[in-house]
């Protein structure tokens, strides 16, 4: 499939029910290529919408905003946004150790998003995969990006 946008699929495990869901990052050169795409998934179906946001969404940093626009224009109320919020470091390196060596050992911080099944919840990166992978597994990606 021929996407208008590049990205990936993020699986995430929510902290409070352990239930995994998809989310799509996408992915560019430079930040203004992916600046103002935005993505939402459903906590019903095994489906992602890849859309633009408007100006005001895009200056209002509130996600809730979006969320109401594309459920009402899809006539919907499944669709959900997670935010990145936070990473955490686990790696402590030992001291005097080649750069070399410390890539071998290197393991990578443990990444936190907004929980779509909890509101105010966590939810922690497991894996990633193509978003060929994640539709010819059954996952339906809904392309509403600008200029498509």
């Amino acid at each position: 499939m021929t996407w208008s946008f590049d990205g990936t699929i993020s699986w995430l495990r929510s902290c409070n029910t352990d239930r995994e869901f998809p989310i799509l990052v996408f992915r560019g050169d430079v930040d203004f290529a992916t600046a103002g795409l935005a993505s939402l998934t459903s906590v019903n179906r095994y489906e992602i919408v890849a859309f633009s946001l408007t100006d005001a969404e895009y200056n209002a940093d509130d996600v809730s905003m979006c969320e109401k626009r594309l459920n009402t224009e899809l006539r919907r109320n499944d669709l959900r946004s997670s935010r990145f919020l936070r990473s955490v470091d686990t790696f402590d390196a030992p001291a005097g150790i080649s750069f070399q060596e410390y890539q071998k050992l290197r393991t990578p911080p443990m990444l936190f998003y907004a929980d779509i099944y909890a509101p105010d919840g966590e939810a922690e990166f497991v894996r990633e995969q193509s978003l060929d992978e994640f539709t010819n597994g059954g996952g339906t990606i809904i392309d509403m990006v600008r200029g498509t």
